[in-house]
């Protein structure tokens, strides 16, 4: 599981705010298919989340999470920070492959 943090609009039906969420997210990574069955596309599903205050304290939000948990955004977001963490964790490997020849070398 993986956390992402963004900002939502929540409605309190007396005036609508702006909150800084944690999401906690499990990604489904889909299926290519094959003969038999179709192909499936990468997922993600909202696990919990936790609203942030001002001062720091985090709230757990289960009411939120159910809220969000078909919000294309929200999920969107979940799978773009994915592929970003993937990106970066590529790079490392291979930044660490590029010093340990480098080392190899001397």
């Amino acid at each position: 599981m993986a956390t992402v943090r963004t900002s939502v609009e929540i409605g309190s039906g007396l005036a609508d705010y702006e909150a800084e969420i944690d999401v906690e997210y499990r990604i489904h990574p889909g299926f290519k298919g094959t003969y038999y069955q179709p192909p499936e596309e990468a997922s993600a599903e909202i696990i919990a989340v936790t609203i942030i205050a001002d001062d720091g304290t985090k709230y757990p939000a289960p009411w939120l999470a159910d809220m969000l948990c078909d919000d294309e955004e929200v999920l969107s977001l979940c799978l773009l920070d994915t592929a970003e963490r993937y990106e970066d964790a590529m790079e490392r490997r291979a930044e660490a492959k590029r010093e340990e020849r480098m080392l190899g070398d001397d």
